[in-house]
Parts: C-alpha cells; sequence; structure tokens
C-alpha cells in the first residue's frame, strides 16, 4: 500500500498501547492519536511513540472511557476535528482499555462489575458506531487496509474467580466484536486477541513488542480476503501468575 492513515489507539500506555503505536509508526503510519485518561502518561507516551519515528506527528486526548455516552462522545468529535485537521483518514484503531486486575468474589461491589463493562463493552460498542462507518468509507481506497483491532484475553472463555470481574467483562467484550466480525470482516478487519500473561519485556512470549507485531500481522492479512478473527499469545508463566493473585486474593 503506497500510503497510510491514522491509527488511533484507545487506553494507551506502558505496555500494549504506546508499543503498538511505536511499532505501527515504524512501520509507515505517520499519523497516531493516543487516548487515555491519565494525561501525564500520555504525554510520555507520546515521546515514547515519537522516538521510534521521528516524522510521525502524534497527538493526545484525554478521555475517560468509564464516562458516560455523552462524554465520550464529545472526545470521539475531537479526534474526527484532529484527523480533519491533518488531512488524513482512519485507517486502523486499537482498542486497549480494561481495568485488570483481581476481584473477589461477593465481595466486589456490582458498581465496579458495571464499571469494568462499561470500559470494555459499553464504550467499545460507542467507538464502534464512531469507527466504522470511518472505516468502511476507508475501505474505498486501494491505498489503505482498515482495522479495528481489541486487546483480549483467554479469560473470555476461562474465567477464573478471583478475576470473575475482569473475565465477564472480556466475555462480553469478545461476543460484541465477534458480532462485528461476522458482519464487516473483510471489508474492515476486526480482531479480538487474547494475550494469556503478564505484558512485560522480559515475557517469553507476551512482552509489549511482540503483541505489538502481531496486531501488525493482524492488520496486514490480505485486503478483501476474511482474516482471522483471534490469535492467542500463550505466555508459559500465564499459569503461575494466576496462582500467585488467587492466593493474594485469597488472603493465603
Amino acid at each position: 500500500m503506497s500510503s497510510k492513515g491514522a491509527l488511533v489507539v484507545f487506553g494507551s500506555g506502558p505496555g500494549i498501547g504506546r508499543s503498538t503505536a511505536a511499532y505501527f509508526s515504524e512501520k509507515g503510519f505517520k499519523h497516531i492519536i493516543l487516548l487515555s485518561r491519565d494525561a501525564s502518561r500520555l504525554a510520555e507516551d507520546a515521546k515514547f511513540v515519537s522516538a521510534a519515528a521521528s516524522d510521525a506527528k502524534v497527538e493526545t486526548l484525554k478521555i475517560d472511557l468509564a464516562a458516560d455516552e455523552g462524554a465520550i462522545k464529545s472526545v470521539l468529535q475531537e479526534v474526527d476535528g484532529k484527523l480533519k485537521a491533518a488531512g488524513v483518514p482512519l485507517e486502523v484503531v486499537l482498542y486497549n482499555a480494561a481495568r485488570v486486575g483481581p476481584s473477589k468474589v461477593l465481595e466486589w461491589e456490582a458498581k465496579r462489575l458495571e464499571e469494568d463493562i462499561r470500559i470494555t463493552t459499553i464504550s467499545l460498542y460507542i467507538t464502534l458506531q464512531w469507527a466504522i462507518p470511518q472505516l468502511l468509507a476507508t475501505a474505498k481506497s486501494e491505498s489503505y487496509n482498515p482495522a479495528f483491532l481489541t486487546t483480549s484475553g483467554g479469560l473470555y472463555r476461562d474465567p477464573y474467580p478471583h478475576f470473575f470481574s475482569l473475565a465477564a467483562s472480556k466475555a462480553s467484550q469478545h461476543n460484541l466484536m465477534y458480532s462485528f466480525y461476522k458482519k464487516y470482516e473483510p471489508q474492515i478487519h476486526l480482531a479480538c486477541m487474547p494475550v494469556n500473561g503478564i505484558v512485560r519485556d522480559d515475557a517469553k512470549v507476551t512482552s509489549s513488542r511482540a503483541v505489538a507485531a502481531q496486531f501488525w500481522k493482524q492488520y496486514e492479512q490480505k485486503k478483501g480476503v476474511k482474516g482471522d478473527f483471534s490469535v492467542e499469545m500463550d505466555d508459559p508463566d500465564y499459569e503461575d501468575m494466576v496462582e500467585g493473585v488467587r492466593k493474594m486474593v485469597d488472603g493465603e
């Protein structure tokens, strides 16, 4: 493809979010918008991505994906304004937002379960409503290969009680994305990629760089051909990590 559109990352941060943005910038994406609720961290993320490709334009916006629909749509309008000002179409969305952490059965407040589902599923749906029409328009050009990519985890199909809130929210997210996959693939590549393991630089399988490379493979799938919906990344230390969290939550 001769040119690249814009990459918009929801849930930027020191792991998958900014690493994927940096990887895509190295591969030719020159307009990137990073969104997170942590404004000070966004500044660091922008520096990280810019260091990977000095000719990339990296912009940031603060967003709280646990907020109500009106607040989220207001930020999406700001994204539209930045895309219009840059004169580039939306080509790739990475939705990487979730509250990753333990939750204790029966003691976890219902409102916190509701918040987890809002971040991973309700706000994802609002983002899909915004992005899909734009990605369909982008798909009309041979120069672009539009994609909507989502970070997931194996908890969606194999929940653990001490992560039950995250598991429930990831299950609903996976189901939602699969519906959109059935509807819009291959016009738009849609993927929900489970990362089973701690994302860290020294991880055997699930380093942020490795995850970013896998997202790039999802994006690069041939246009007009039905691509993979889910490619799981399993770190061999995953089960030990889960057991460690169980002991912590249960006070062992």
